[in-house]
C-alpha cells in the first residue's frame, strides 16, 4: 500500500462539535468544524457547498471562512487556510428526543467532495428552562 496524502485533491477537514455522543439542547448550538483543499482548487468563502445533514436530510450551508489560528499554523499552503473555520447553528427543539446523526460534506471549486465528518449525537430539545431542576441537598441530610 502507498499513500500519498501531498497529491489528494479532495478537500479535507473535520467536524469538531458535537462531540461523538454529545447530548445537545436548546434553540441555537452552534456545530462547528473546518475544511481546506489544495491548490489550484479553493473552497467558496460563503461557505455554500459545505453542506450539513442531520439524520441525512440537508440543512443548507455553513458560515465559512472564521479564523482558526490552529488549522492554518498546521496548513499554511493549503487555500483557505486564513479561515477555514466554519459554524451552523441547530435548532434541537425541532428534533425530537433521542439519538441523531450529523455529518458535514464539503466540495470545492473544481468539484471534489469528500466528507469531514459524522457522528451520533443526542438531541434534548427542551429548554434548559423547562428541564426539571434538581434540588440542592437537604442541610439536614448527608449524601
Amino acid at each position: 500500500i502507498s499513500v500519498n496524502n501531498a497529491a489528494s485533491r479532495k478537500p479535507f477537514g473535520a467536524l469538531d462539535t458535537p462531540s461523538p455522543g454529545a447530548t445537545i439542547s436548546g434553540g441555537a448550538y452552534l456545530s462547528s468544524g473546518w475544511a481546506l483543499t489544495s491548490k489550484p482548487s479553493a473552497i467558496p468563502q460563503d461557505g455554500r457547498t459545505i453542506r450539513l445533514f442531520i439524520d441525512g436530510a440537508p440543512q443548507g450551508g455553513v458560515n465559512y471562512s472564521q479564523p482558526r489560528g490552529d488549522v492554518a499554523f498546521f496548513f499554511p499552503s493549503y487555500n483557505n487556510s486564513n479561515g477555514p473555520g466554519g459554524s451552523k447553528l441547530i435548532d434541537t427543539t425541532k428534533l425530537s428526543n433521542g439519538m441523531h446523526t450529523i455529518a458535514w460534506v464539503v466540495v470545492d471549486d473544481q468539484g471534489n467532495e469528500d466528507g469531514m465528518g459524522s457522528r451520533y449525537f443526542r438531541a434534548c430539545p427542551m429548554p434548559s428552562s423547562m428541564q426539571p431542576s434538581r434540588s440542592p441537598p437537604h442541610p439536614l441530610i448527608q449524601t
